[in-house]
């Protein structure tokens, strides 16, 4: 398994981390997306079902990630595209969910 994969398949199931582990946590899927053409069938299958739970967590992860960062500023300092949606738990967090494709929103 992709070690970026396994890290975060691992992270988005335990919402006892502290912020700068969830903050990794992002990193690593930065790294997935940047790798997405290279991922197989199955491991893309894996992080769609990864960034379910990451979404159902998302409150959860944003207590803690508050606590060491504003995703607001690292959206800033890191300027992801809004294909890289987990960098906007923010606003996510507080919106409904119902309708969210199965499918990570990258590139294929």
């Amino acid at each position: 398994m992709n070690k970026y994969l396994k890290h975060y398949s691992i992270a988005v199931q335990n919402s006892n981390v502290s912020g700068f582990e969830l903050l990794d946590m992002l990193m690593a899927r930065d790294k997935l997306f940047q790798d997405w053409a290279s991922l197989s069938p199955q491991e893309r299958a894996q992080v769609a079902a990864a960034d379910q739970q990451l979404l159902a967590n998302a409150k959860a992860f944003m207590v803690e990630l508050s606590m060491v960062t504003e995703l607001s500023h690292e959206r800033q300092r890191r300027g992801p595209t809004p294909e890289q949606w987990w960098w906007y738990l923010d606003v996510l967090s507080n919106t409904p969910l119902q309708g969210v494709e199965k499918e990570s929103p990258v590139p294929a």
